[in-house]
């Protein structure tokens, strides 16, 4: 963005693109959260929704509760609380981090013996460094059970604990669900 001066509009939803005439330009209508509609010039239209529009429902009970999101969008309002993450790639692995450089309390669960062979390769040794000196907990070959407004169950190996989780993120891809 910085690099070449993109301008950013945040807080607004597109309404409407359209084909300008002969010149082929787009204009594109838009709506800020307060309501107020422009319309802007482009000679491209990009659109970039993301892959986490449809986040992987893992149906355990208390996925729904106002506490456990699909999403993560920021770390310092979990300063100092308890946060879990279930997930074993990028989206998981670079929370964690961000999470516990911002000074929450984290704990990684994975229901796989190690993180995804796909994280970021400069990713990787920062997320294993911080496990292995107990920085962020990580929970290997561990299954979430449920979830409760204080805390979560999780189990391995045939016994369950409970975690304490004033906020649960559930990062997963397609491959840990079940």
């Amino acid at each position: 963005v910085d690099t070449y001066d993109l301008q950013i509009e945040f807080g607004e939803q597109v309404v409407s693109v359209a084909r300008e005439g002969a010149s082929g330009a787009f204009a594109i209508e838009t709506r800020s959260d307060k309501g107020v509609r422009r319309i802007r010039h482009g000679r491209n239209v990009i659109f970039a929704i993301g892959y986490f529009d449809h986040p992987n429902v893992l149906g355990v009970p208390g996925e729904n509760l106002p506490h456990v999101s699909h999403y993560y969008d920021e770390a310092h309002g979990l300063y100092r609380k308890n946060v879990v993450i279930v997930g074993g790639g990028n989206s998981a692995a670079e929370t964690a981090l961000e999470l516990f450089r911002s000074g929450a309390h984290v704990t990684l669960v994975h229901r796989h013996p190690q993180l995804k062979g796909s994280i970021k390769y400069w990713v990787r040794p920062d997320i294993e460094n911080r496990i292995k000196e107990g920085s962020v907990r990580g929970l290997f070959n561990t299954r979430l059970v449920e979830i409760h407004p204080a805390f979560v169950i999780v189990e391995r190996d045939g016994a369950k604990e409970e975690i304490p989780a004033d906020a649960v993120f559930l990062l997963t891809g397609a491959e840990e669900q079940g």
